[in-house]
């Protein structure tokens, strides 16, 4: 697919480049974090932007939000996140959920190959000095009434959209390894893939420097024109952070931020 010959590239790309990670545990895509007004309003914005219709997902109990899905291919799918209504109680701020909406604020990744979460834990505490916090069981039922399960980390993703670490593009780290039931990237409606993400931030080495020691940084698309810059960095300089997604749609190439 498109997304796997962009990921390889980069991978390519990002070897031999100053700095790069040569060893240890590695991450992969998992999915992409995209607060909306609300999900029936993200759906309906969506679907007119790409021609694909995302799937309400569930509700979040107890974090004070619900989510409708599409699948991006190759194991990764986007969550359109939103409040939750029926939960007014709770102060939904996990995951940048509190973000003037639309955003794109956050994204998740997954260890990769045989690799547990925990040892991508170890592996960027030790080479980043940053500390994922701690895995948690998490659960949420889908609409058919099945129980959905996965291990988290994301006490750091939790305290509100101002505070999401690297201003969301550090991402946050999902198990599955608990769960019965298919991944949401086989269940959710197909169509898109993810070409690329692209980041900007007001120091962007703090940023390169966890994302290379989670073997993250094919994820992204150089600044500019896409071609490799001085150093080999692959995040720009911006007075604010930003994150941005390129989508391959059957509408073509659609650029969410």
């Amino acid at each position: 697919s498109v997304a796997s010959a962009f990921v390889a590239r980069r991978l390519m790309a990002t070897a031999d480049a100053p700095g790069a990670r040569t060893a240890g545990p590695r991450v992969v895509m998992d999915h992409i974090v995209y607060v909306v007004p609300s999900v029936e309003e993200g759906i309906a914005t969506f679907e007119a932007l790409t021609g694909v219709k995302p799937i309400i997902g569930g509700r979040h109990e107890g974090l004070g939000t619900h989510n409708a899905l599409v699948s991006l291919e190759d194991g990764a799918y986007l969550e359109l996140l939103a409040r939750d209504p029926s939960q007014p109680q709770v102060d939904a701020r996990w995951l940048g959920a509190d973000a003037p909406a639309p955003k794109f604020t956050t994204f998740c990744a997954r260890a990769a190959d045989s690799a547990t979460l925990e040892e991508v834990g170890t592996a960027v505490r030790e080479g980043a000095g940053y500390d994922i916090g701690p895995v948690e069981m998490k659960s949420r039922n889908t609409p058919e009434g099945k129980l959905l399960k996965w291990r988290l980390s994301a006490r750091n993703h939790s305290l509100g959209y101002q505070q999401l670490p690297g201003g969301g593009i550090v991402p946050f780290l999902v198990d599955w390894s608990p769960n019965e039931l298919p991944h949401p990237s086989e269940t959710s409606p197909k169509g898109c893939t993810l070409v690329g993400l692209r980041a900007a931030h007001p120091d962007p080495a703090s940023v390169e420097r966890v994302l290379l020691a989670m073997g993250a940084e094919a994820f992204f698309q150089a600044p500019g024109d896409g071609g490799a810059v001085a150093g080999g960095g692959f995040v720009a300089r911006a007075d604010a952070p930003r994150l941005e997604m390129i989508l391959q749609t059957p509408k073509g190439l659609v650029t969410l931020a």
